[in-house]
């Protein structure tokens, strides 16, 4: 039996965690929220069954970069989709296990889903 894979959603905006949640949920994946940089350092550090963070780089509490890089220090072989605004958001050299950026825009969560499925496609074979 293959393990389900949990998903951790972290977006500064409750209306946008909860709707990104509620459409994966219906694809089968566990999905937690977090709605700052505390509450996804509390779950990287004390639930080791995330298998994925899709992140709002904005957080309220914390700076982009030195967000991605205690999330990498944290957890090295998490993988992180980013989940933005900006249509021309900039990786940095050292932002590591970026799988992805997606511009939020009318489809995003069917391109956060394909994403997902291409990530995790191993896994179900």
């Amino acid at each position: 039996m293959t393990k389900k894979i949990t998903i951790l959603v972290s977006d500064h905006n409750k209306n946008v965690r909860e709707y990104i949640k509620r459409e994966i949920s219906k694809k089968g994946y566990s999905v937690y929220l977090a709605q700052n940089s505390k509450q996804v350092f509390r779950y990287i550090e004390h639930d080791k069954s995330i298998d994925l963070l899709i992140l709002d780089p904005e957080m309220p509490d914390l700076d982009e970069n030195t967000l991605l890089e205690e999330i990498h220090r944290k957890n090295p072989a998490l993988p992180v989709i980013i989940h933005t605004l900006s249509k021309e958001y900039k990786i940095a050299e050292n932002s590591h296990n970026i799988a992805a950026v997606i511009e939020k825009i009318d489809n995003s969560v069917e391109s956060l889903q394909e994403v997902i499925s291409w990530l995790f496609k191993k896994r179900r074979d």
